[in-house]
């Protein structure tokens, strides 16, 4: 049976749906997950946007 989804797209949801609910510490952990497991070089885009996005929310009040 072939995947559904790939894992590194399951990481990149996770990272995005602990952002939307305001766990920045989870969002980072599940980057952190990411960016071990997916197989992207460090400075692929999707990468580099993830990143940002939870550092602004740990910037934010």
């Amino acid at each position: 049976m072939s995947q559904l989804l790939p894992p590194s797209i399951v990481l990149d949801a996770a990272v995005a749906v602990y952002l939307g609910v305001g766990d920045t510490g989870k969002a980072r952990a599940a980057l952190n997950a990411q960016l071990l497991r997916s197989g992207r070089p460090s400075d692929d885009i999707r990468n580099l946007v993830l990143g940002a996005l939870v550092e602004e929310s740990r910037a934010a009040p």
